[in-house]
C-alpha cells in the first residue's frame, strides 16, 4: 500500500495502464487494427474488473451503519449511477 506522499494521481495511473495495454485506436491498417482490438479486449476486461471492485464497495457497504463505510458504499453507488449509468 502506498503512503499518501507515494499515491499517484488517476491521470498518471490511467498513462501507466496506457502504456501497459497498449493503443486501442484502431488505425485502418489491418495488421495494427488487430493488434489494437486485442489491446481493447484487455482494457474492456480491465474495465469490468474495476467496475466489479466498485460495485462491491457499493453493494456491500451503503447501507452501514458506520459512517466511513457508508459514505464509501454511497459514494461508489453514486458513481455508478450517476456518472456510469448503472441502474440497480
Amino acid at each position: 500500500m502506498l503512503k499518501d506522499k507515494d499515491k499517484m494521481n488517476a491521470e498518471t495511473i490511467t498513462e501507466v495502464v496506457k502504456r501497459l495495454v497498449g493503443d486501442i485506436k484502431p488505425k485502418g491498417e489491418t495488421n495494427i487494427d488487430d493488434d489494437r482490438f486485442e489491446n481493447l479486449k484487455v482494457m474492456l476486461e480491465l474495465v469490468n474488473n474495476l467496475v466489479y471492485e466498485i460495485d462491491s464497495v457499493a453493494y456491500d457497504n451503503k447501507d452501514k451503519h458506520e459512517f466511513s463505510m457508508k459514505r464509501a458504499g454511497e459514494y461508489a453507488s453514486n458513481f455508478l449511477t450517476n456518472t456510469l449509468g448503472i441502474h440497480e
